[in-house]
């Protein structure tokens, strides 16, 4: 064998999408953002009689620059206990420019308000009031999809505080027969009508992804059901506003009983609904720092440490897909040989492979799920693929490797042997049916690490000092030289 080589080269990228194919999409910034303000998506009439019509807006949020046709959308909703607060607070704009930035759609809504803290059922349908809202805004970016490049099967809605009571609801609360009798009115009140009923786009399903709950709760954790959308809830143990286990928000016992964290974790796991929690002991309500979204200046270190790393990484994994290997993890083959590495083609999706190309040639690939490469030259090679789907998110980086031999021929073809454990973290063993003369432990620079001398048919061989990767293991067997791998964890 003439030499060992481990160079990764990127290959060039010649589709329409070369300049967005970027595994960092979603997951960290690379553009800038573009807010187009005060965009009206609803009219709906208020919460007292005589019921007044009133225009409800959003922000909506672009990447600048960006081509692709195809992106996810997050739709926040605000703080304020139902009574106050405003889609133009800081953590609303700040949390839609921020995935903008990483290539998401978002909008911060306004919702309506309003309600008598002094009687739990006027409460009961100012939640349901903001969540049908919360439906309206999801309809409406189904419906105007083409104008703001939004995949309709990638639709995420979160919110803090109230925003979480309505973001929970508008996941979970989606059958008639889970309406509170509150809402269909009588005597000096409004029937509100169906949860899709207010606002427009009716054609369309307020269906979404996901929810992202920060410091919400629910009136009944029973809406949730098997099946359902994965939730992400952050909340505070020592939340004195909106109960992290159940009670009355801001203690008041004329308002609805409601559930926070942990019973809604609770239900998630009774009904296999995937769900993350994040919580911990601060006494905050608004575990960023704000007054219902207002900071002063500034917010405090949660917002930069979790808020925003967990969300992305929630939403990530629920968008990026998922690589199915076909081919071998590792294939064994002579010089000039030519072999086709595949991974399961998904619709839609693109793959961009990598390899050491002054070594390998490739003969056909066209960013599809196989690839075709010719082996020039001896030694050992890692193959990359990685995935973007439909809307460019990537997904796991898959990794083969090619063991090309010149005139030595295959260890699985000649003698019987074991090279046990592999992958291997501190001792690996080699045992064959035949003499071992010695072993040669070498690195992928082609550098000699390790040589031992056994005489015999079995051999150990400590590994425990060498760095994690990938290395050839020959050892001379009668008059035959004989190569396989090795994993070193």
């Amino acid at each position: 064998m003439k030499k060992l080589m481990l160079v990764i080269l990127v290959a060039n990228v010649v589709t329409c999408f070369a300049q967005q194919l970027d595994t960092n999409r979603y997951k960290n910034s690379m553009f800038s953002s573009q807010a187009v303000y005060d965009v009206q998506y609803s009219t709906v009439p208020q919460w007292v009689w005589p019921y007044w019509n009133v225009d409800l807006s959003m922000d909506i949020f672009e990447p600048t620059g960006d081509l692709n046709t195809k992106r996810p959308v997050i739709i926040f909703a605000h703080a304020g206990g139902f009574i106050n607060g405003s889609k133009d607070v800081d953590n609303m704009q700040a949390i839609c420019d921020t995935f903008a930035r990483k290539g998401f759609v978002t909008a911060t809504i306004d919702y309506r308000k309003g309600f008598d803290p002094l009687d739990e059922e006027s409460a009961e349908r100012a939640v349901y009031r903001a969540v049908q809202d919360g439906k309206t805004a999801v309809r409406f970016f189904k419906e105007n999809y083409a104008a703001y490049n939004v995949d309709t099967n990638n639709v995420f809605f979160g919110g803090m505080s109230a925003g979480g009571f309505v973001a929970y609801h508008v996941a979970y609360l989606d059958e008639e027969s889970e309406r509170p009798a509150s809402t269909y009115g009588g005597f000096t009140v409004n029937d509100l009508g169906c949860l899709d009923c207010a606002g427009a786009y009716q054609n369309n399903t307020s269906e979404i992804k996901a929810v992202l709950d920060f410091w919400g709760a629910t009136i009944d954790t029973t809406f949730m059901q098997a099946g359902d959308q994965p939730i992400m809830i952050m909340h505070g143990t020592q939340d004195p506003t909106v109960p992290y286990y159940e009670g009355y928000p801001f203690g008041l016992p004329t308002l609805p009983l409601t559930y926070g964290a942990d019973p809604i974790k609770n239900q998630a796991e009774a009904v296999g609904v995937p769900y993350t929690l994040i919580q911990n002991d601060m006494d905050l309500h608004m575990m960023e720092g704000s007054n219902n979204g207002t900071w002063d200046p500034i917010p405090n270190d949660f917002w930069g440490d979790t808020l925003l790393p967990f969300t992305t990484d929630f939403v990530f994994d629920l968008i990026k897909p998922t690589t199915v290997k076909i081919s071998p993890d590792t294939v064994y083959l002579g010089l000039n040989e030519v072999y086709t590495f595949e991974v399961e083609d998904h619709m839609d999706a693109q793959y961009i492979w990598e390899f050491n190309n002054m070594d390998i040639t490739e003969l056909t690939n066209n960013d599809a799920a196989t690839i075709e490469l010719q082996f020039v030259t001896p030694g050992i090679y890692e193959i990359d693929v990685t995935e973007f789907n439909q809307i460019l998110a990537s997904g796991e980086k898959q990794k083969f490797v090619a063991e090309v031999q010149d005139d030595v021929g295959f260890i699985e073809n000649e003698v019987e042997f074991n090279l046990y454990p592999n992958p291997a973290k501190e001792m690996v063993q080699l045992s064959v049916n035949e003499i071992i003369e010695y072993i040669e432990v070498i690195d992928v620079n082609g550098k000699l690490v390790r040589r031992i001398n056994p005489n015999s048919n079995t051999a150990v061989v400590d590994v425990s000092s060498l760095d994690a990767g990938i290395y050839l293991v020959r050892f001379s067997v009668g008059s035959e030289l004989k190569t396989t791998t090795l994993s070193k964890l």
